[in-house]
């Protein structure tokens, strides 16, 4: 039987990538030996939050960075007048060193972890993970597979954000990969024509089926996910606000937990709106509290793929987003449920208008978006991936 090895951060915390971790490592586990190989040593098991099978094997490795005092003074100085003047983009070297010297242990431990257990197939969960395994494929007999979770302006192009100006380091080591693999068309676009790297399509899998759906008659608007910025549930908070004014009769939950937990709820707070929005802790049965909900809401600012989207789909409800790719392409049937980026008075009336909608057209929007709901089945995603480790 091969093996095959999924690195990540900590695939036992709260979120999508975790979740879908989890969901492809079970599945593979049928065919092949798998290990999840975690950088964070402080980070407990926990195989129940998304029932991971028992005979998936967990190693950890030590995620300090190397830190020298005058290296990491160079390396921010670096860092800080590339992002501004782009004057290094061609010194593949200096970038490198920049923003992988700090992680040299790391990378070494990784080598050395791979290399140890022979593994057949090596993927990275990540654009950074991603960037190792190029780096070290040419001392490792691994084949080594990137897995992209975030599109590629979120990636590269975003400032503040993720890897920012490292297009550099991504270009030369993608293409050391056997494979590289991400969510979208649109990535496999942009990466092609960015970088010159050829990726291939996988989406995620739906990380549930769920034979009740949503009856679509209870007064309330859902949203989950991370309280991070990339979220945008600051920009959901004013939409909903907008649409208080037009209506009494609705409230909102937002499940999950994150940073800016604090700052969601002093908005709601100044608002006056503690009786009509709920911020409710994350939960393992996210799936009872979209089918007693009648309308997802979507306020992203980005997205890798959107699968609290796909799983409020699976539940029998209709979406309202704003218009981002990821969006583009799972609520392609219904495009005129997506909001301009950041337009929170579009938002609201879209908003105004469901909820003024009859049942039989709600229910003829969840209809037009099933419609694609079986490219996302586990069993269809997962041959997928058979196909590329083989």
């Amino acid at each position: 039987m091969k093996s095959v090895c999924i690195i990540s951060y900590n695939p036992f915390k709260y979120g999508g990538i975790e979740r879908v971790i989890s969901t492809i490592a079970n599945s593979l586990s049928e065919d092949y030996e798998v290990t999840l190989l975690c950088i964070d040593k402080t980070a407990e098991i926990d195989r129940g939050i998304y029932n991971l099978n028992e005979k998936i094997k967990i190693i950890f490795t030590d995620v300090d960075q190397y830190y020298h005092k005058y290296f990491h003074i160079l390396e921010r100085t670096i860092q800080e007048i590339h992002k501004k003047t782009n004057i290094f983009n061609q010194n593949e070297k200096l970038i490198n060193f920049a923003y992988f010297n700090r992680h040299k242990k790391l990378i070494s431990n990784i080598k050395e972890i791979i290399n140890n257990n022979a593994f057949d197939y090596v993927i990275g969960a990540n654009a950074f993970f991603s960037m190792i395994l190029g780096m070290i494929k040419s001392d490792c007999h691994s084949k080594m597979i990137g897995w992209q979770h975030s599109n590629y302006s979120s990636y590269f192009e975003r400032n503040g954000y993720y890897y920012y100006k490292q297009e550099i380091l991504a270009k030369r080591y993608f293409k050391n990969l056997d494979q590289y693999v991400t969510l979208l068309d649109y990535d496999k676009i942009a990466l092609k024509e960015k970088l010159d790297v050829n990726a291939t399509v996988i989406p995620n899998p739906k990380s549930f089926s769920s034979k009740e759906k949503s009856k679509l008659t209870n007064n309330t608007f859902i949203s989950t996910g991370r309280f991070v910025d990339a979220k945008g549930f600051d920009l959901l908070i004013d939409s909903f606000y907008l649409f208080s004014k037009e209506n009494s009769d609705w409230n909102l939950v937002i499940v999950g937990d994150g940073e800016n937990r604090e700052k969601l709820q002093e908005q709601i707070n100044n608002y006056n709106l503690s009786n009509r929005v709920t911020l409710h802790p994350f939960t393992k049965d996210v799936q009872s509290l979209l089918i007693d909900s009648s309308i997802y809401l979507c306020s992203s600012r980005w997205e890798g793929f959107g699968l609290s989207v796909l799983e409020a789909l699976e539940c029998g409800l209709p979406v309202i987003s704003f218009n981002i790719p990821a969006m583009q392409e799972l609520l392609k049937n219904t495009p005129e449920l997506l909001v301009n980026v950041n337009n929170t008075q579009e938002y609201a009336k879209k908003m105004v208008l469901l909820t003024n909608t009859s049942k039989k057209l709600l229910s003829n929007l969840v209809k037009e978006n099933n419609k694609k709901l079986k490219e996302y089945e586990i069993e269809f995603i997962i041959n997928k991936w058979k196909k590329i480790l083989k």
